[in-house]
């Protein structure tokens, strides 16, 4: 009993089933960005600090110089 005979695969077939296969066109990837950008806009607004919060770090940034200094220095300034 023979068995039977198989074709030989081409590279363009190989590369499909590796999952190496060229991409998708131009248009496809743009749209699926498209999306990216306002998120990522949102996303930074929300992270940038108020007010108050910026005044909240400062006033602990000056006070641990101010430790700093005087632990290591004897100095307040």
């Amino acid at each position: 009993m023979s068995s039977p005979r198989l074709s030989p695969i081409g590279i363009p077939q190989l590369l499909t089933l590796a999952g190496l296969a060229a991409s998708p066109a131009p248009n496809s990837t743009l749209l699926r960005w498209i999306a990216v950008r306002p998120r990522f806009e949102q996303f930074n607004r929300e992270l940038t600090l108020t007010l108050p919060q910026q005044v909240d770090a400062w006033t602990k940034r000056t006070g641990v110089i101010s430790c700093l200094n005087r632990y290591y220095y004897g100095s307040d300034s």
